[in-house]
Parts: C-alpha cells; sequence; structure tokens
C-alpha cells in the first residue's frame, strides 16, 4: 500500500502488504489535514513489481479532523407561535464541506437543546415552532461535516433571538358620536394593552350595521 499527500508531493510505502487477488488494509499514519491518494503496487510470484506509483493514483479520500466552525442567523425581533422563520449562512469547513447544521435555541436564558431542526448546506433557511410557548428564544447553530466531524454543543448567548409573543392586544374604549348626518364620522379609541411585550403593530376598525354581521371596516390605524 503506497500513499501520498498531496500537498507534499512524493509516494510513500507505507510498509502495509496483503496477498491476494483482493483484501483490505488498516492505514492510520495520516500526516494531518489534507488530500491524499492511495496507489497499490503489486508482485507475482516470480518477483515480477510493478512500478512505483505516479500520478494521480487509484483512489483518493481527504482526511478531516475539524469541525465546522462559524456561522450567523437571522432572526425577526418577535414572533407568534407559528412557525418563526430563520436564516443562517457562512458556516464553514475547508476540507470535507459542510454536510448538516442544527438549530440549537435555549429558551429565557435556560440550557440549549437541539430543536430538530437542520440544514444540509452552509447556508439556508429554517422554521423553527416554539413548542414552549411564550419568552424569549436564543438561537445558535451546531455544524456537522461529511467526515462527521461534529461541533460543539453551543454555550453562551447565542447568535440570534426572537421574543415569542403568545397573547393577543386586549382592553381599550372606544368613543364616537351618539348621532351623525353625514360621513366620516370620528372614532376616537384608548386604552389597547398588549401584555405579550411586543407592542401594538395596527388597529383596525369593524363595524357592524343593527344586529348584521361584523366586517372590517377598511380604516387602521399603525404604531
Amino acid at each position: 500500500l503506497w500513499i501520498r499527500k498531496e500537498s507534499e508531493g512524493a509516494w510513500l510505502d507505507t510498509g502495509q502488504t496483503a496477498s491476494g487477488p483482493s483484501g483490505a488494509f488498516s492505514f492510520a499514519g495520516f500526516t494531518g489535514d489534507g488530500r491524499y491518494d492511495v496507489a497499490v503496487q503489486t508482485e507475482d510470484g516470480a518477483g515480477n513489481r510493478s512500478p512505483d506509483p505516479a500520478g494521480p493514483g487509484a483512489a483518493s479520500l481527504i482526511f478531516d479532523t475539524a469541525a465546522p466552525a462559524g456561522g450567523v442567523i437571522s432572526a425577526p425581533a418577535y414572533g407568534a407561535l407559528g412557525p418563526i422563520a430563520l436564516t443562517y449562512s457562512g458556516v464553514e469547513d475547508g476540507l470535507a464541506g459542510v454536510a448538516r447544521v442544527r438549530l440549537f435555541a435555549s429558551k429565557d436564558g435556560g440550557p440549549w437543546s437541539d430543536t430538530g431542526v437542520s440544514g444540509a448546506a452552509a447556508s439556508g433557511p429554517l422554521a423553527f415552532t416554539p413548542a414552549q410557548g411564550q419568552g424569549v428564544y436564543a438561537f445558535a447553530l451546531q455544524g456537522e461535516d461529511r467526515a462527521g466531524n461534529v461541533a460543539p454543543v453551543p454555550t453562551g448567548a447565542g447568535l440570534a433571538s426572537t421574543a415569542v409573543d403568545a397573547a393577543a392586544p386586549a382592553g381599550g374604549t372606544l368613543t364616537v358620536p351618539a348621532y351623525a348626518a353625514q360621513a366620516p364620522i370620528a372614532v376616537v379609541y384608548g386604552g389597547l394593552a398588549d401584555a405579550g411585550g411586543s407592542g401594538l403593530d395596527s388597529v383596525e376598525l369593524w363595524v357592524r350595521k343593527g344586529q348584521g354581521a361584523w366586517a372590517f371596516s377598511g380604516v387602521a390605524a399603525s404604531e
């Protein structure tokens, strides 16, 4: 069995031999991460030996002991209980390449846990559903490469966070004139509160005539 590290160039006899037309070797003498070419040199019972390997060899492999690193996450400041759209990018692995990126989450500063959501590239979209209800969720990434190297479980504050607000705004009063002869009329509202913490985004005015059905008037105010 012969091997060479592409960055070094020279073929080396590993000293391993086998007999028979097929078999297997077990090689552990790598001299660091990189791409390696592999070849065999054969000899028959009469002592005829094939030439020393040259060129690219019969096969090649990547020896990679480093896990993927880096990465950023883009997350909305606020979200509801439905799926939250996230995007990640920048996960790097210089040799074997990224095989999977797992999304980890921490609620309200608690322990990090694997969400079960993952991507199969160095960047892409993710959809996270906050099963633990309202709170602030921090997000982080754990990369795995094609050689099986897995980055450590995340620690610290994470890469991004989203405050999940599960409560709709409540309360509020309306003031309207008792009588009107022409439109438009002034409708004054106040006292609305959002206990979930994300704040009011918009207020829609609904109306109905007599005992009919309520319908959106098309009038809305935004904060």
